[in-house]
């Protein structure tokens, strides 16, 4: 039979949630997928399964259970690290589409 310590538990849900809430909220900003079109359950969905395949392969993990202030502290850094890159590739799609435009009414 197979046994499981609730500190094994507990890592393995960490593993699973650090990167959840940064491909979140990467998701959530991001320029395809953060449009109104797609729902939120996708959104989540897709999320949850990115994490479930990326979790496995993450280093080093900080040791902190989630429910802690210093797990609170480490789910505000990662929304804040997807919320970053997310928002950066909207400004990466908008200046293309934006230089884009500049050179077709150039040349019309």
């Amino acid at each position: 039979m197979i046994e499981v310590t609730n500190a094994q538990l507990y890592g393995w849900i960490a593993a699973f949630l650090w990167p959840f809430f940064r491909l979140l909220a990467l998701i959530g900003t991001a320029p395809l997928f953060g449009e109104s079109t797609i729902p939120g359950r996708v959104k989540v969905g897709l999320a949850a399964l990115i994490a479930m395949v990326v979790s496995p392969t993450l280093g080093n993990l900080p040791v902190v259970p989630v429910y802690s202030w210093e797990g609170l502290i480490i789910i505000l850094n990662e929304v804040g690290i997807g919320l970053a890159t997310g928002f950066t590739m909207r400004l990466v799609f908008a200046v293309v589409q934006q230089a884009a435009k500049s050179s077709v009414s150039r040349w019309a």
